[in-house]
């Protein structure tokens, strides 16, 4: 009898385990809400909630280039040791890898800064979004990192005092 009950002991002890059990939760890359004028500058980040071991980054991004013109990529401190390629070949879209022989980790931090011009001839209050369109995210174990995007609205204004 006693055999039974240690069976459904251990039975029950795995049971427990599996339904409270946590699979590891994803990052979220994400672009925070932001306000421009026409024929400004606007650097937007490129935000992360938090990530461990964090080793390598594609980030494949597109926007409407008939309000904005792609300046620049900067990484932030905290993706200064990554090395990083940018093709900003074909307007409208920006590939984007990082990679480090070593992880970096860390909560709700910038991975990069991407600097923008905005158009001057904006007319009407509108808005747009830098959308990410493909993301790969991977561990200094070359194990793919779990994420999900939330992407927030660039509002757009005409800028002040426009010549009519």
């Amino acid at each position: 009898m006693s055999e039974i009950l240690a069976r459904f002991f251990w039975w029950g002890v795995i049971v427990a385990m599996l339904l409270l059990a946590k699979p590891a939760a994803a990052a979220t890359l994400y672009i925070p809400a932001m306000n421009a004028a026409g024929g400004e500058s606007l650097t937007i980040p490129i935000k992360i909630d938090s990530v461990d071991n964090l080793a390598g980054i594609k980030l494949v991004l597109t926007y409407d280039q008939a309000l904005l013109t792609f300046v620049a990529v900067k990484k932030t401190a905290h993706t200064s040791p990554l090395m990083h390629v940018v093709n900003d070949k074909q307007p409208g879209k920006l590939i984007i890898v990082m990679a480090g022989a070593e992880g970096i980790k860390g909560s709700d931090f910038p991975l990069l800064n991407l600097k923008f011009h905005i158009k001057k001839d904006v007319e009407k209050r509108q808005q747009t979004k830098i959308n990410i369109t493909e993301v790969q995210l991977m561990s200094d174990k070359l194990k793919t990192l779990e994420s999900t995007i939330d992407i927030h609205p660039i509002t757009l204004s005409p800028r002040l005092g426009k010549d009519k």
